[in-house]
């Protein structure tokens, strides 16, 4: 009985590691570097159109100042536009979120590969290529300069400077917030001059 459990243990083949492939590799690679890509030429689009929208509200601002009679019409305006950028501002910030999440997950996926990557290169038989895992080193390094900023509850890791480009959104969210709240207290103060106001707009010839 003994010499036989010891002889099925003897033919058991031990169980090989698995392996990935370099290609799957350099691929899921490629698409975080897209990503990135597209959350910077996205940042580029939303501030251009967030700056274009505070013009068009100075614009009317001006307008409404500059022509009495159409004020309260004007702010009505103002109020309507600066809800909408506020909720544009606040899609802008869910977006650079969502990439970032996205990459981090990307990365964490190639820090677990890394280690079981297949290389197709001709070596010495007593030798074998394994990963640094740079992706990995990078970040233990990055966090040895505290160029990191705490995972919080957005759920990435990010450098420092994530902080400054979740600011951009939030400044020009806090700008329109406070802007239609401005408008809808000037027109709730004056609800006569409200009513005037667009009588003038609409009816006068």
């Amino acid at each position: 009985m003994g010499v036989t459990y010891i002889r099925d243990l003897m033919t058991i083949q031990p169980t090989k590691s698995p392996q990935c492939s370099f290609d799957e590799f350099k691929l899921i690679y490629e698409s975080a570097e897209k990503v990135t890509d597209r959350r910077l030429a996205k940042n580029s689009q939303n501030y251009s159109i967030s700056v274009g929208v505070v013009l068009a509200l100075a614009v009317i601002v001006n307008w409404s100042i500059s022509n009495p009679q159409y004020k309260y019409a004007g702010f009505t305006l103002v109020f309507a536009l600066s809800v909408m950028a506020s909720v544009y501002a606040n899609l802008w910030l869910k977006q650079i979120i969502d990439f970032k999440s996205l990459n981090s997950a990307k990365f964490e996926v190639l820090n677990e590969m890394a280690p079981l990557l297949k290389f197709n290169l001709e070596v010495d038989e007593d030798k074998k290529i394994i990963s640094y895992e740079p992706f990995k080193r990078e970040w233990e390094i990055l966090q040895s300069m505290n160029a990191l900023q705490p995972t919080g509850n957005q759920g990435f890791k990010a450098l420092k400077s994530t902080n400054e480009e979740l600011f951009v959104p939030n400044a020009f969210s806090a700008i329109f917030i406070s802007t239609a709240l401005i408008s809808i207290v000037a027109i709730f103060c004056n609800l006569n001059k409200f009513i005037d106001s667009w009588k003038s707009l609409l009816f006068t010839a």
